[in-house]
């Protein structure tokens, strides 16, 4: 509702939008791997429910430290299906289970792997401790500037790299419609606060547009029984 029409108007690509183009863009017949971490949230949040593929087989996992794996998971998700991929997974949990991109060559399914660069462990900017700048940077968010077209072209990737929603769109149709494996960078705006005050914004919207259509679509009424000289 509120939330979708907000994602199909913005212009600005970001963590959300990500989210909710993925599921509308699956190609049929496909399947859809979710990282933990922010991923999983957000495809539960903004997953779009007139995607074209209702049927669309979704897994999800989390590693022993959370986001640890995964790659490496959906790999083995994909050849257990026998069925294309589509991984939507943090930088963080790529970075992780980077050397597990070689694989993809002995996969005999077209694997599109989605990493959301937002230059850091930006889940963690939701939490209390975001307050704390004197150790929030280092122990948590973790920033840093790795760019993933380097990993691409070492384990012989398709790669795209994705700034704009209409960027992000192209690549996407592009690597959906292929039977190569692909990389597609979605490059979000750094640092956690951006995306907090996004996630914040849809939530009030979502929240007001639900006591709207409370408001206008049950009848409330109330009647007094007892002495009606009393409040």
């Amino acid at each position: 509702g509120v939330q979708q029409r907000h994602l199909m108007v913005q212009r600005a690509l970001d963590e959300p939008y990500v989210a909710f183009r993925t599921t509308t863009e699956l190609r049929e017949g496909g399947a859809l791997f979710l990282s933990a971490s922010m991923p999983v949230r957000d495809a539960d949040m903004f997953l779009n429910p007139s995607a074209r593929n209702p049927a669309v087989h979704v897994a999800s996992n989390r590693g022993a430290s959370g986001i640890d794996g995964v790659v490496s998971s959906a790999l083995g998700y994909a050849q257990g299906l026998a069925r294309p991929v589509t991984l939507l997974i943090g930088d963080g949990a790529a970075l992780h289970d980077l050397g597990a991109l070689r694989c993809l060559r002995d996969s005999e399914q077209p694997v599109c792997v989605i990493v959301v660069n937002n230059g850091g462990c930006g889940i963690f900017s939701f939490l209390p401790i975001a307050q704390h700048k004197d150790v929030f940077p280092a122990f948590f968010d973790n920033p840093h500037d790795v760019s993933f077209e380097g990993a691409a072209s070492m384990f012989g990737l398709a790669f795209r790299r994705s700034t704009s929603t209409k960027e992000f769109d192209d690549h996407l149709r592009e690597a959906q419609r292929s039977t190569s494996h692909f990389l597609i960078e979605a490059v979000t705006p750094q640092g956690g606060a951006y995306n907090v005050s996004v996630h914040r914004e849809l939530g009030a919207q979502s929240a007001a547009a639900a006591r709207q259509a409370v408001a206008a679509s049950v009848p409330l009424s109330w009647s007094w029984e007892g002495d009606a000289r009393r409040p």
